[in-house]
């Protein structure tokens, strides 16, 4: 019985993590969003960082005493990677998902809910500047559960299971990646972003 508890009380946490993700999300569909940069200069985007930045508490959290703590610091190392690579893909303008290869490590290593703390914790480190970041949380959260997943029931043991499993997350990260582009900044942070430097030069 005691076991049983211990594991619902984590699932709680999951699923309440999941569901602040989406609501922040939905407050990016809102118009004011498409018009802040900066993130803490809008009551909007500043709530939208805390509800992702307490939705990765709780998914760190509910793995508290399951793991050995030091597994606990792999999300921290898994985003750095991400926002390592993805620096250098905004760069070099490459089409790939670069900014998630941190995320698919750790959800490979330490399963899904840790590879879900990695997408949120790279979109709460990212978009602690950029309010354009902000948006692509469920992205990072469907990659880290997906690859997880996909991870524990061993997809990743045959070729053939590598290749189709890499295109069916591409097309599925890259579907969700349009929406949030249309709904929540409609390209305008992109532009923003671009433009920056060169205004600041």
């Amino acid at each position: 019985m005691a076991l049983n508890r211990d594991t619902t009380w984590r699932y709680v946490l999951v699923v309440v993590a999941v569901a602040l993700s989406l609501a922040a999300w939905f407050c990016t569909v809102l118009g004011v969003y498409s018009t802040v940069t900066v993130t803490f200069e809008s009551y909007l985007t500043a709530s939208v960082w805390v509800l992702l930045l307490v939705a990765a508490v709780l998914l760190y959290t509910s793995q508290y005493g399951l793991v050995p703590n030091c597994i606990l610091l792999y999300p921290i190392f898994g985003a750095s990677i991400n926002l390592l690579l993805g620096s250098l893909t905004v760069r070099s303008q490459v089409p790939l998902f670069f900014d998630a290869v941190g995320t698919s490590i750790v959800a490979i290593i330490a399963g899904p809910v840790l590879g879900m703390a990695t997408g949120l914790t790279t979109t709460v480190l990212g978009g602690v500047y950029f309010a354009y970041d902000l948006a692509f949380a469920p992205v990072g959260i469907f990659i880290g559960a997906a690859v997880g997943l996909m991870a524990r029931r061993g997809v990743f043991n045959r070729l053939s299971s590598i290749i189709f499993s890499g295109l069916g997350m591409g097309i599925g990260s890259g579907v969700m990646s349009v929406y949030v582009l249309i709904f929540s900044s409609a390209g305008v942070h992109a532009r923003n972003r671009k433009t920056l430097p060169s205004s600041m030069s």
